[in-house]
């Protein structure tokens, strides 16, 4: 039987791994629920309960993989030497710059 570490804390290799999990997890269900909302507010749900629920676990996924994505794009830039990015002024560029940077070069 495996026994369950009292001391997994975020600071160690795997309470940072449990805590992110967590944290997506609690993410998805959010974001589910809140889908839900916005049909609501906009009266635009599905007919069928069934694929109301699917409809917004669908669009839970895409956010969180979404913001996923950009998390790997900033890490994978950022551990570029700054002399390897392009210096032209391209939408590309300006979002390296602007939202990964911020963070990694201040």
């Amino acid at each position: 039987m495996f026994d369950y570490p009292v001391t997994l804390t975020p600071e160690d290799g795997n309470g940072l791994v449990a805590f992110d999990l967590v944290c997506r997890s609690v993410a998805f269900a959010f974001l589910h629920e809140f889908r839900h909302v916005m049909y609501c507010a906009d009266n635009s749900a599905p007919s069928t309960l069934p694929e109301e629920e699917i409809a917004c676990d669908v669009w839970a996924r895409d956010e969180i993989v979404e913001m996923l994505l950009d998390e790997l794009r900033c890490k994978a830039v950022t551990s570029l030497p700054r002399r390897l990015l392009p210096n032209t002024d391209s939408s590309v560029t300006y979002f390296l710059k602007n939202q990964c940077f911020k963070s990694a070069f201040r």
